[in-house]
């Protein structure tokens, strides 16, 4: 089983091609504001914190997680990595990309 954590464009792309693979997942957000329409996902709202991530993890058989949340999303971000190496389960990270400043 997969958890997206997401709540981005990245995140929505992410359980559009997870859903189009027709892998059953859980695609967690913060908030509930975002619309996306799912056949093989679960939709999860609230924050996780690293017990609960830990605890949900472990319940649901969660073989893979994928962060897919904000770029400012630090405190996520660690606790994704913490659980990850908890569980020792891979994680595949979506970054947006910026375009070069310019000076």
């Amino acid at each position: 089983m997969i958890l997206l954590l997401g709540g981005t464009t990245e995140g929505r792309i992410a359980a559009e091609v997870i859903d189009d693979a027709g892998k059953p997942f859980f695609y967690s957000t913060k908030g509930n504001r975002q619309v996306v329409n799912l056949v093989h996902g679960t939709r999860l709202y609230g924050a996780l914190d690293e017990t609960a991530m830990m605890e949900f993890c472990e319940e649901q058989d969660i073989r893979l997680l994928v962060d897919a949340a904000h770029p400012f999303a630090v405190q996520l971000h660690q606790t994704v990595a913490s659980v990850a190496t908890h569980l020792n389960l891979p994680v595949v990270r979506l970054e947006r990309k910026y375009p070069p400043r310019d000076p």
